[in-house]
């Protein structure tokens, strides 16, 4: 018997990455947030494998895992500072603070029936449980004509003119909230498999699994609203801002729900090694998300839960090794259906709800993707090494339709001017993907011995076709594509053999030689003007010292 014990922990004291707002255009490296931005992550986790040789054809694994984990993040959501032209955030602040444990274990009993045929089944079980708070302070804008025409922001009462804009954009006063959640999530799961090896080149595999998944969530909100500006008031700075638990408040939206789902997946491949060094494989699998509830939706409950997901992908490939097992060669081409996606749309609440916004989780249509990959590495001598590396994907999205309840609260271009409730947004029809629709990339790497020591050097230029990276719900205006940009990396590191076996390194390199500009995460807020985006790093060099003892 064999048992490994291990223990991780986390300590992370550092600030949300850096971001750029959207109302102020595209200005990579530009943080414009008015507060500073600290998070606090703390997880400790342990995590327990034993495997039993119960006789010569048993085996008894179990892995037991425990996770603890708590994190603290204030947030400056719009981007910028109140006085900026984003709609409808002048302000849209957060301090969350959650906790999340997680227990989880897993028998499995491997053996065989005769040399040619083996088994597997197992049960597999997990316990979650989230506890989520969170304070929010907002601030909206919208232009005058939007809320009574003819009238100045003055003249609104409850209003004040946007105080470095002037009467362009009249502000709400602060709504300051506080919700407190939590769900908790059971999943039990039954699985086997068989494996049949017929001939020394032929490999049969099946399999199936049961999941049966239950999970209760619960929802509150409260607000503390007091119709004055936090930057209005005497003393008032960032750091307090949250500390408005002291004064009146009054109950929202507050429901607690409960539901399950189960479901049998199967799995099933084949391979065969036609020769020592070449094999073909064709592999089938399903794939099962369940349902659950939006923890983040703030209006009527029947909002929060949503359905499960369902996935199946076939799979075809070739694994090769040539010219005496110098050149890698695979290759593989795959087809993924996906019925009822989960995504999430983002849905800004107007002036006197609770919180800043509802996060709803919908379920989407039927989409099919088909894609091939390829992989190479040659190793051209002794010295030199070539590797290429490519992929194309095509996707096909089938059209379906949701009210705009849910996706952008029937929001329109026009500020302050709403769609009738139940008016359909169209989706799907399209090709769009979270995937790049290609990719490739080329690395040529060089080793020469060099004194008392190992020369290495490198170079490497990839590129990726346009994708989808976000899309927050309300159509054209809360999606963003990116993707048709190259780079170029490449690193020189020389290694010093020392006595008794020591090694000194000392390595130059550089990422993005090119200095090419992309977007890594964005997040839209009601509109294409509220909220943020944050960029791939700018060319970045680097030496780096290794001593290895």
């Amino acid at each position: 018997m064999d048992a490994v014990l291990t223990y991780d922990r986390i300590r992370d004291d550092s600030q949300t990455m850096p971001q750029d707002p959207r109302f102020n255009g595209d200005n990579p490296f530009e943080n414009l947030a008015n507060k500073r931005e600290p998070t606090q992550y703390d997880v400790d986790q342990l995590g327990l494998r034993v495997d039993w040789s119960l006789n010569d054809n048993l085996t008894l694994h179990s892995i037991t895992g425990w996770h603890d984990g708590h994190d603290k993040v204030n947030q400056d959501f719009d981007g910028g500072t109140v006085t900026g032209a984003a709609i409808p955030f002048a302000q849209l602040h957060t301090l969350r603070d959650q906790e999340f444990e997680v227990i989880t274990q897993e028998l499995r009993l491997t053996g065989a029936f005769s040399p040619t045929v083996d088994f597997m089944i197992g049960a597999y079980y997990l316990d979650a449980d989230l506890d989520f708070s969170q304070r929010t302070t907002n601030i909206l804008q919208l232009p005058p004509a939007a809320i009574v025409p003819g009238l100045s922001c003055a003249e609104i009462p409850g209003l004040r003119p946007n105080p470095g804009l002037g009467d362009a954009l009249c502000q709400f006063a602060n709504a300051r909230s506080l919700q407190a959640a939590g769900e908790k999530a059971e999943s039990i799961a039954f699985f086997g498999s068989l494996t049949w090896r017929p001939t020394a080149e032929l490999e049969f595999t099946v399999g199936a699994r049961y999941i049966d998944e239950e999970k209760k969530a619960s929802n509150s909100y409260f607000d503390f609203s007091d119709r004055t500006f936090d930057d209005e008031q005497p003393g008032f700075s960032f750091d307090n801002e949250f500390d408005f638990l002291s004064l009146p408040s009054r109950a929202g939206v507050a429901y607690s729900v409960d539901d399950s789902w189960d479901d049998i997946i199967f799995t099933g491949s084949a391979s065969w090694a036609y020769t020592d060094s070449n094999r073909a494989y064709v592999t089938y699998s399903e794939g099962f998300r369940s349902g659950g509830f939006s923890i983040r939706s703030a209006r009527d409950p029947s909002e929060a839960a949503f359905d499960p997901e369902d996935a199946w992908q076939l799979e075809i490939g070739f694994k090769n090794e040539f010219l005496d097992r110098r050149l890698i060669a695979n290759l593989s081409l795959f087809r993924l259906e996906r019925d009822g996606a989960q995504f999430s749309s983002i849905i800004p609440l107007p002036p006197g709800a609770i919180p800043g916004t509802t996060t709803i989780i919908n379920n989407g249509g039927k989409s099919q993707v088909q894609g091939v990959e390829l992989e190479t590495m040659w190793l051209i001598n002794e010295r030199l090494s070539l590797a290429v590396n490519g992929g194309f994907i095509d996707v096909d999205n089938k059209k379906f339709s949701l009210p705009c309840d849910v996706i952008d609260g029937c929001v329109t271009a026009t500020p302050g001017v709403l769609d009738p409730s139940g008016t359909p947004r169209e989706f799907g029809g399209n090709s769009d993907s979270r995937q790049p629709e290609w990719n490739y990339s080329v690395r040529l790497a060089y080793e020469q011995p060099l004194g008392p020591g190992i020369l290495n050097a490198n170079v490497g230029y990839k590129e990726v076709g346009e994708f989808l990276l976000v899309n927050t719900g309300g159509g054209a205006n809360q999606r963003l594509f990116e993707g048709n940009y190259y780079g170029v990396d490449a690193g020189v590191a020389y290694e010093w053999a020392l006595n008794g076996g020591d090694t000194l390194t000392i390595s130059v390199f550089g990422k993005n030689l090119t200095d090419e500009e992309w977007k890594e995460h964005a997040l839209f807020l009601g509109g294409p003007t509220t909220g943020f985006q944050g960029w791939g790093a700018p060319r970045t060099y680097a030496v780096e010292f290794t001593y290895n003892h």
